[in-house]
């Protein structure tokens, strides 16, 4: 028998807890650690700006480089976890990330330093999620089952961005921006550990079967590739639904990459307290939570790409409407806030819809074309509006991010109807 596709002999999956709930533990504290990449430096900007002495451009170039390490780097993580497994890939990623926010929060006095130190954070959060947690979920959960271990998974990011908006802002107050910008490095790390303590590759690793397994399933342990092959890649490029995608993305991540960048600047700037901005990055986050609730459920009743489309109208509507009462009305921000977050809260019924889209073998693959195309709107996204912001004001920026949802919107209602035969 080929040493690559040994049979194991497994343990019956039922009747005591399984171990791929500690695998969904470990993965869940992923999205602690990719939050903090992506929160990191918004909750600091205002006092990263003034410090440095920088505009909104200079502040939205940071991000925007960032956004595209993010994206662009998905496709070199997914490479090594398919060659040393997942487990070692979000380890390392991590790694990457906490020791380069602690580098940041040390070494950084040009925006120069800044773009280059931050965009290798992000290059650590394109291993967290994307790249890595599809490949660990199907390993350790049958189809049926992994929807319930990704919906485990997810609020996390939630979780730790209401966290992070809480306490980030008194931090930052009573240290400085810098001595948090470490902290928040060495949490990171510290996450790390835990991550690579819990997660495992392969439930054969255990001696066990996926949970939901049939009794007495063997496992068979993936097979090992002889060498990295380009023909996924080339079969996915020829499709036309793999760019109909990737442009849907592209307008998504543009409003999505500005409101992570200036939304906790915005109130700054719109004359409230530090800790009102992260209190409205902590609306944010729960109501992009309780989208989530509201959406998906929604996509399981009524055709994906109508509901996408919906969302995405709705983020504009009330992104729209934040632009129009910045400054002027705390409570009217605060709900226009909650609202846009809801809209956010599509993320996971994206995520299904680009699935249905392509089979199994391609599915992979075609998820990292996307997400990597998708650096267009993540890069330009922030730095569009921060050019907006320097000559216009801050609700320019928002104004522009609702335009480009009414895009994402246009474009997710032209998409091919969600069914078996439109699958690659």
């Amino acid at each position: 028998m080929n040493s690559n596709t040994d049979v194991i002999k497994s343990k019956h999956s039922h009747g005591y807890f399984h171990y791929g709930f500690i695998v969904v533990a470990g993965a869940f504290l992923t999205q602690f650690v990719l939050m903090i990449c992506l929160q990191g430096l918004p909750l600091n900007l205002a006092q990263v700006e003034k410090s440095l002495g920088i505009t909104h451009a200079a502040a939205g170039s940071i991000t925007g480089t960032f956004g595209a390490c993010y994206a662009v780097c998905a496709i070199f993580w997914g490479w090594i976890a398919d060659k040393f497994g997942p487990r070692i890939a979000m380890t390392i990623a991590s790694v990457v990330a906490g020791v380069a926010m602690i580098v940041f929060g040390n070494a950084v006095d040009s925006v120069t330093k800044a773009i280059v130190i931050y965009a290798f954070v992000g290059f650590g959060a394109a291993g967290i999620y994307s790249a890595t947690i599809p490949k660990v979920v199907g390993a350790w959960f049958v189809p049926e089952k992994r929807g319930k271990a990704v919906t485990c998974i997810t609020p996390g990011g939630t979780l730790m961005g209401t966290i992070l908006g809480m306490t980030v802002p008194i931090l930052t107050v009573g240290y400085g921006w810098q001595a948090t910008m470490s902290i928040l490095g060495v949490v990171i790390l510290v996450l790390a550990a835990i991550i690579f303590s819990l997660v495992r590759n392969h439930p054969a690793e255990k001696n066990l079967t996926p949970f939901g397994a049939a009794k007495d399933t063997p496992v068979r342990l993936p097979e090992k590739k002889s060498s990295f092959s380009f023909d996924e890649f080339k079969i996915v490029a020829k499709k036309k639904i793999t760019w109909h995608l990737s442009s849907f993305f592209i307008c998504w991540q543009f409003p999505y990459a500005i409101s992570s960048a200036f939304l906790v600047l915005s109130f700054v700037r719109g004359g409230l307290s530090a800790a009102d901005a992260g209190f409205a990055l902590v609306i944010y986050k729960v109501f992009t939570l309780a989208g989530q609730f509201v959406w998906g459920p929604l996509s399981d009743k009524i055709e994906r790409k109508f509901i996408i489309a919906l969302s995405c109208i709705n983020w504009a509507i009330f992104g729209a409407g934040y632009a129009m009462f910045w400054g002027d009305s705390p409570k009217l921000m605060y709900f226009t806030v909650a609202f846009m977050g809801i809209g956010v809260g599509i993320v996971p019924c994206i995520m299904a819809a680009f699935s249905d889209y392509f089979d199994s073998q391609y599915r992979g693959t075609a998820n990292g074309v996307i997400s990597t195309s998708s650096f267009i709107g993540r890069f330009f996204g922030p730095i569009a509006a921060g050019i907006l912001a320097d000559k216009y004001g801050l609700p320019a920026g928002f104004v522009l991010a609702s335009v480009a949802m009414v895009g994402a919107a246009v474009i997710s209602m032209t998409l091919p109807r969600l069914r078996t035969k439109d699958a690659i």
